[in-house]
């Protein structure tokens, strides 16, 4: 998948956001009702909204590379190289990654917690608006995925060592991974997670306790 392509999906989801909302009058503010006017007047008290259970953003899990970043295109090289490094170690660990398209609100934040066998937990959290404050719009349910890592072994050879063999052999993208899979290997045959995973789970999984 090329960055072109994500940022014109992307772009797509924010445009017809801001159109219906711009139709439907649709109240931004968390604490508003969703229109205004017509039956049903609220007896003056506002109704406090739940927030959302962060699932394992609420962990403080440290992660083992720079943030994977995606605007326009993937930055950070190094973010991306040092990914693929620890991918290829097998060990268990984190990878945060955000993305944010701009224009609007619309941004997207996801934990990657492979798991040393070729898998990966994968928590994403997104929230968007056509025209509201970040501070003021909450995050949508967490979603909980299990996703195959791509690729693994020819991550292998693209990270190892240079006076290898088989470390021309691989193709153009050498040692690099990220969330997206664009112009890197990325994540693949995604599934629902059957169960919820807990913090002191995870934490003794990564040696964290």
């Amino acid at each position: 998948m090329t960055a072109g392509m994500v940022v014109l999906r992307r772009l797509g989801v924010a445009v017809v956001t801001g159109m219906l909302a711009m139709a439907g009058g649709v109240a931004c503010d968390a604490d508003e009702g969703a229109f205004d006017g017509g039956a049903g007047e609220s007896d003056g008290e506002d109704e406090e909204r739940a927030e959302p259970d962060p699932g394992l953003f609420a962990c403080g899990l440290a992660p083992v590379c720079d943030n994977l970043h995606f605007h326009l295109d993937v930055g950070s090289p190094e973010a991306q190289e040092c990914a693929a490094r620890f991918i290829v170690s097998g060990q268990p660990g984190v990878l945060t990654a955000d993305e944010s398209i701009g224009g609007s609100l619309w941004e997207t934040e996801s934990l990657v917690i492979p798991l040393g066998d070729g898998t990966a937990i994968v928590q994403d959290r997104h929230r968007d608006c056509f025209d509201c404050i970040e501070d003021d719009l909450p995050w949508e349910t967490v979603t909980t995925r299990i996703c195959q890592l791509e690729d693994v072994s020819g991550l292998t050879r693209a990270c190892g060592d240079e006076d290898d063999d088989t470390h021309d052999a691989y193709d153009a993208y050498g040692c690099r991974w990220n969330y997206w899979g664009v112009n890197a290997p990325g994540l693949m045959n995604c599934k629902p997670a059957e169960r919820a995973y807990m913090c002191d789970e995870v934490e003794a999984l990564l040696g964290e306790e």
